[in-house]
């Protein structure tokens, strides 16, 4: 994480336009060319609290500049690892982004740590405002930088927010737009009704065929079973009285139930396969 320069935010100044911020730039860099790390110091702390007064929009290449500059004074104060980060940030917005040589001399291992700085480039969507624009670096997106800190700004035609944010920081508060509703539902098609999965209700027909069926079945029960048991006495030993003409009849009699047991089942199952068919 990039903790920046530890800046104590006071008033801003009388003039907040863009051109007098990039003056505190150039007031940074003269001073470390002249060796004057205090001033330069003092210059990009200035730059950086600055950017929450400005009423203009920064432009990407003002980004690159503060991005470099800020780096340059984390390294000289023996971070080179957080200043790398604040490289990389300016070079995910310019990638051939270099400190100039007139300003650090070629050579110096600075310009090998710049060159090397790379982030992904990930980014997440903030809410649109309901008024103006925002920028993440000097560019109009909804889509903050995501691994890399950043210079935000929210510009409206009355009004302006802006903030060095690293990566971990929470965007400052702006109007935003109130979510549009969604479209209404649109009725789909019916689902098709499964087959068999019809509730089927008891007609006055249906009602007849089953209790039909069920006493036709019943009685088949009984008159076969009065079959069974006469045909069964006839297996038995018999009465030496009884002539075989005799038995003969009690046989015929057996067979006239049984026939009449099947005869009942034929018409109870007529009634149960009706009973399925009538609706």
């Amino acid at each position: 994480m990039i903790l920046a320069l530890g800046v104590a935010w006071a008033a801003c100044p009388p003039d907040t336009g863009v051109a007098r911020w990039r003056d505190s730039l150039g007031t940074a860099e003269s001073a470390f060319v002249a060796l004057d790390t205090a001033g330069f110091q003092a210059g990009v702390e200035a730059a950086q609290r600055e950017v929450g007064c400005l009423t203009e929009p920064l432009e990407p290449g003002d980004a690159v500049r503060f991005h470099l500059l800020l780096g340059l004074a984390i390294y000289t104060r023996g971070n080179a690892e957080d200043a790398r980060l604040s490289f990389a940030a300016a070079r995910a917005v310019d990638p051939g982004a270099t400190l100039d040589f007139a300003l650090v001399p070629e050579g110096h291992e600075v310009h090998d740590l710049v060159a090397g700085a790379r982030v992904a480039g990930e980014t997440r969507t903030v809410a649109a405002p309901e008024a103006g624009r925002l920028l993440f670096d000097g560019r109009a997106t909804l889509d903050r930088p995501a691994d890399r800190p950043t210079l935000a700004q929210w510009i409206a035609a009355d009004a302006a927010k802006g903030d060095y944010l690293d990566i971990d920081e929470v965007l400052f508060d702006y109007p935003t737009k109130a979510p549009a509703p969604g479209p209404a539902p649109v009725p789909g098609p019916a689902p098709a009704p499964v087959p068999g999965s019809k509730k089927r209700g008891l007609s006055a027909g249906r009602v007849v065929l089953l209790a039909g069926s069920a006493v036709a079945l019943g009685t088949s029960g009984v008159l076969y079973g009065v079959g069974a048991q006469r045909a069964a006495a006839l297996d038995g030993p018999h009465d030496p009285s009884v002539t075989l003409g005799d038995l003969e009849a009690m046989r015929t009699d057996a067979n006239r139930w049984v026939v009449g047991s099947g005869v009942a089942a034929g018409v109870g199952l007529v009634g149960a396969v009706g009973f399925a068919v009538v609706r």
